[in-house]
């Protein structure tokens, strides 16, 4: 009850500049919400309040200065010449090439997520922590993400006939974490590569990916689905049996390709 405006405030001169506007304002958010969590047996808010922005002084998000880290194709193909495990090779051709978000991607299970001929990722739950959560960041993320003929069949390879967690932990029953990931390799390799950037991790690969979706001229509704970005055009939420047409899909996914060499 006692966090209110002056509280937040407070927060914020604290936050200015140590964190970035997107990261303070994500943080004010998360406050905001724990406030307003506390109901009443009628689900009516028991500290109501009205927040003042201004007053808090939290700071407006200028996207032209927000980072953004990428990655190039070349940088793709330095990076695969570098791992001495396996999983970390796969992981670094897998991020992508699919354009799954990372914590969608620690947290994918041979048996229930991956086709057959691993030609398709079926995404139905991320890693928070350690830990696999039955949730997605958005309805959107609910989706099937297809693979190009060369990165199933590498991927086929890896997993031969593993089952359980396709990046498990050592324990081989949790996923690896994606500060673990982060830490041990992603972070390692950029500076050994003298690509490391502030802000500039392992969403790049998925930029990466958005960026060669949008060169190869694919379908923007398409394009959306296999991102897990929401489409709010009516035309495009007509005509959303397209998505349950595989050999369309995945014909369109061959003539994009990896979009970088193994």
């Amino acid at each position: 009850s006692e966090v209110g405006n002056s509280a937040l405030k407070n927060l914020v001169s604290k936050m200015k500049g140590n964190l970035s506007p997107k990261t303070q304002r994500t943080y004010v958010g998360f406050a905001k919400e724990v406030r307003k969590s506390l109901v009443d047996d009628e689900g009516e808010v028991i500290f109501p309040v009205t927040w003042n922005n201004g007053f808090i002084d939290l700071p407006k998000i200028n996207k032209r200065l927000q980072r953004r880290g990428k990655v190039t194709a070349q940088d793709i193909e330095r990076l695969i010449e570098l791992p001495s495990k396996e999983w970390v090779w796969m992981l670094y051709i897998l991020a992508p090439a699919a354009g799954m978000r990372i914590a969608e991607l620690l947290a994918v299970e041979i048996e229930k997520h991956i086709s057959p001929d691993c030609s398709m990722i079926v995404v139905r739950q991320q890693v928070k922590g350690s830990k696999i959560v039955q949730y997605l960041k958005t309805d959107a993320a609910y989706r099937v993400v297809d693979l190009c003929p060369e990165a199933a069949e590498l991927l086929r390879k890896f997993i031969g006939d593993r089952k359980g967690l396709l990046f498990p932990s050592k324990t081989g029953t949790t996923p690896i974490s994606y500060s673990s990931l982060l830490k041990r390799h992603i972070t390692p390799d950029f500076k050994k590569l003298g690509i490391k950037e502030p802000g500039k991790a392992a969403h790049a690969f998925r930029r990466f990916r958005a960026s060669i979706l949008g060169m190869k001229f694919v379908d923007e509704n398409l394009k959306k689905f296999w991102m897990g970005h929401e489409n709010n055009d009516i035309t495009a939420q007509y005509a959303e049996q397209m998505f349950e047409m595989n050999v369309w899909r995945q014909t369109e996914e061959a003539k994009v390709g990896l979009g970088f060499n193994v």
